[in-house]
């Protein structure tokens, strides 16, 4: 995508990840394991789909 509605997007995307990213660090290793392996999950469903949505380079 280029033009105004590409880098609108792509800043969306990168809020999202950047906020999934927080979210699985500020989990305690006390906390349930359940939420934390909902957030990984989470972490990685993103992942593939950034990954297939075309991006010419790495999420990390």
């Amino acid at each position: 995508m280029t033009g105004k509605l590409g880098r609108s997007v792509r800043a969306a995307s990168d809020l999202c990840f950047r906020a999934l990213s927080a979210a699985a660090r500020r989990i305690a290793p006390g906390a349930r394991a359940s939420a934390r392996e909902q957030t990984e999950s989470d972490l990685i469903r993103f992942r593939r789909a950034r990954n297939r949505s075309g991006d010419s380079y790495p999420l990390w």
